[in-house]
């Protein structure tokens, strides 16, 4: 495995199945929302991960992301 499919899997496979799939962008949806050091919801690791542009807000940008890789791995 290269290592950017690796860091493509460590990114996107958000709930650490060895997979990207539909359940990740599930939990990327799940977790919409504000994720500001006050906001309970960004004490969550999970969460966090699911900020794939480190913008500190799991929002639509995110979902499209998410939405582009799976789209690439034919998954979608």
């Amino acid at each position: 495995m290269t290592n950017v499919i690796a860091d493509d899997l460590d990114k996107y496979d958000l709930n650490g199945d060895g997979k990207i799939n539909t359940a990740d962008n599930t939990t990327v949806l799940e977790n919409l929302g504000p994720l500001s050091p006050g906001n309970e919801a960004s004490k969550n690791p999970q969460n966090r991960k699911t900020d794939l542009n480190q913008d500190g807000i799991v929002d639509q940008k995110d979902r499209d992301l998410m939405s582009q890789k799976l789209k690439e791995l034919g998954v979608q």
